[in-house]
Parts: C-alpha cells; sequence; structure tokens
C-alpha cells in the first residue's frame, strides 16, 4: 500500500498484481457535508481536483474515476453514557475511535472481555455496566486522542503548514510510534480486568 501526503488530501492506494487499484482519501470536511446527497460525477470531479496536484500515479488514479455514489465521513460524537436499562453498547457502538490508529476491533475486543468479567463481578448489572464503562473510559480516551492526533498530521494549510508538515514529519512519525505503543502493548487480560 502506498500513501501521500497530497496538497489538499490524504490519499492511499493498492495495486495488487492482475487486479484493480483500491483507493481511499482523507480530507477536511465541513460538518454540513455529512449525510448529504451528492452527485456522484460531480462529487468524483470534486475528489479529482483535491489531488490534481500530488505527486503521480495518485492523480493517474483518480483520472480514471468517472463517478463516486457515497462518501464515507466520520463523525464520531460522545455518547454521555454506554448503557440504559438491559442494554449495553461496546465497540464503536459506545465510543467510536476513528480510522486513524486502526484501533477499533481491538477496542470493541478488549471492551467484551472487561464487560464480561465486570458481569461475572456483579450481581446486578446496571452496577456490572456501570463498572465496565468506569474501567474503559481511561483506555478509550487515549486511543480517541491518538486516533486524533494522527488525523491532524495528515492535513496541513497553506504552503507554510505544508512545507513545515513535510520538515517534521520524518522525525515526528518515530516519536508518534513510541507513544504509540503505550497503546499499542496494552493487553485487556493481562491487567486486572475488575477493579474493587
Amino acid at each position: 500500500m502506498r500513501m501521500t501526503f497530497g496538497n489538499n488530501a490524504f490519499f492511499g492506494y493498492l495495486k495488487p498484481a492482475g487486479q484493480p487499484v483500491s483507493w481511499f482519501n482523507s480530507y477536511a470536511a465541513d460538518a454540513c457535508e455529512i449525510g448529504r446527497e451528492m452527485d456522484p460525477v460531480a462529487y468524483a470531479r470534486a475528489i479529482r481536483a483535491l489531488h490534481a496536484y500530488d505527486p503521480r500515479p495518485n492523480p493517474q488514479i483518480l483520472d480514471r474515476v468517472d463517478a463516486i455514489d457515497r462518501s464515507c465521513p466520520i463523525y464520531m460524537p460522545a455518547l454521555p453514557g454506554w448503557h440504559k436499562d438491559r442494554v449495553v453498547l461496546l465497540g464503536d457502538a459506545a465510543h467510536a475511535v476513528g480510522p486513524h490508529a486502526g484501533q477499533g476491533a481491538s477496542m470493541a475486543i478488549e471492551d467484551a472481555l472487561v464487560l464480561a468479567a465486570c458481569l461475572g463481578a456483579e450481581r446486578d448489572h446496571e452496577r456490572a455496566f456501570r463498572r465496565y464503562e468506569d474501567l474503559r473510559r481511561n483506555r478509550i480516551w487515549l486511543v480517541v486522542k491518538m486516533t486524533a492526533r494522527n488525523s491532524s498530521q495528515k492535513r496541513a494549510n497553506g504552503w507554510v503548514g505544508l512545507l513545515i508538515r513535510d520538515l517534521i514529519l520524518p522525525h515526528f512519525i518515530p516519536l508518534s510510534i513510541r507513544r504509540a505503543r503505550r497503546a499499542f502493548l496494552f493487553w485487556a487480560d493481562c491487567t486486572p480486568l475488575v477493579h474493587p
């Protein structure tokens, strides 16, 4: 997979031998664009314009895209609580984690482990759900912050912002990786799942 920090948006693509190109991009958008119906041909034209001055082969890949049927905006409102009555949420349903850290499935698995332990430790489901949420909030907040930081690194405004990003990014990526190790090395089943 190849990924590019373009002038206006982030672009990635994958070209397996004998297969078509799969691509994605990430760009800043106004909140009013979320859920908005778009003309697929006009949307493809707008995406091509975002990447028109990117390095090759990004514009060449997009030149073959005539229409884009949908966008997948990242909209992750924080929920005030993860449970109500006998219903409890976990994973992205409770606390959506952006795709910029690749931790969504991991958070859901960790949630399941902690929720199971809390249900085993408490007779009352309300107390078990509250305990689960209390145990998970700090961990989730750490991953959400890391995701937001990773996302913001992909965007720069203006030529000065692009220049600064391109100069410091080679030094910043190793630092980000070291900072993220704490999140990646977490093992929910090796820490006390249920605290008194």
